[in-house]
This record gives C-alpha cells, structure tokens and sequence, in this order.
C-alpha cells in the first residue's frame, strides 16, 4: 500500500481502535493523585517526569497506528468503522473477545492435556521406558514432556505444571 493516503488511514485506525473500546490507549493519565502534602518542586519533578513518559507513549501509540494502518486500505477501514457502528458490529465486538477465550480455554487444555497422556502411556508401551533427553535433542516429528519424571537431565526445566 502507498503512502498517500496514509495520514488518513492513521486516522481511520485511531478511530477504528477507538470504537473497538480501545480509547483507553490514547488517555494517558498517572494511575495515582499525588499526596495532598506534596511540595510545589515535588510535583513539578512529577509532572516533567509524567510529560518524558507520555512522550514515550504517545511515540509508541503513533507506531501502533502506523502499523494497524499499514495493514488495510482506506476502503477497509471505512467499512470495519461502519460496521462496529451497527448493532451487529457492536454486538460482535463485545461478545467475540469472551466467545474466542472460553473456547480455547475449554477446548485447548483439555485436547492438549489428554494428548500429552496418550503419547506418554505410548511411549511407555513402546519404549518400556521413560523418554532419555538431553537439552540439544532434536525432535523427531513428536516431543515428548515428561515434567521431570524419571530424567535426571532435564531437571524439570521442561515441566508444563510448573507454570
């Protein structure tokens, strides 16, 4: 995509991320109020302190719009606007993100926990042995994660449960 259009893009991507509830990223504000017995020279030092990080931030929001920018068109950023704008579009983004997090919270572990059991208890039959692997081991087509069972070498570094 050229640059000619880009200023308007950017603009389009503020908004779009605006209406996506993510106002939040363009209101910078100090989390806290500065104790009520604070010296004149303490919250100007705050205050400098608070405009050097904003400046920082604001740089790195620009780089975000930049980005988002850079994906689309004009045409599709106008069209994604207008349809956050509609209840469906609305309806959409408030349900999707929570949609998509139980989904894969429900359907992710236990898949992967059940996965990890089955080719453990093959091995098993198959080898008649727990996995022996050392740190520079290459996979080969499976990786097998014991937790640390029975393997001296690894010293449970590559304990799933120890998250």
């Amino acid at each position: 995509m050229d640059n000619i259009d880009l200023p308007q893009r950017r603009a389009q991507a503020k908004e779009l991320l605006t209406l996506l509830n993510s106002e939040s990223l363009f209101t910078f504000q100090l989390p806290v109020r500065p104790p009520e017995n604070a010296t004149d020279e303490q919250l100007q030092e705050m205050n400098a302190f608070y405009e050097q990080v904003k400046q920082q931030v604001d740089k790195q929001l620009d780089e975000v719009l930049t980005y988002v920018a850079s994906q689309f068109t004009a045409e599709e950023l106008q069209e994604m606007i207008a349809l956050v704008q509609t209840p469906v579009g609305q309806n959409l983004m408030n349900k999707l993100p929570v949609a998509i997090n139980k989904a894969f919270a429900y359907i992710t572990h236990p898949i992967m926990e059940q996965a990890s059991s089955a080719l453990w208890q093959r091995y098993m039959q198959i080898f008649n042995s727990p996995p022996q692997t050392k740190k520079d081991d290459k996979p080969h087509g499976f990786t097998v994660l014991d937790g640390g069972k029975n393997n001296d070498d690894n010293n449970g570094d590559d304990n799933p449960d120890d998250s």
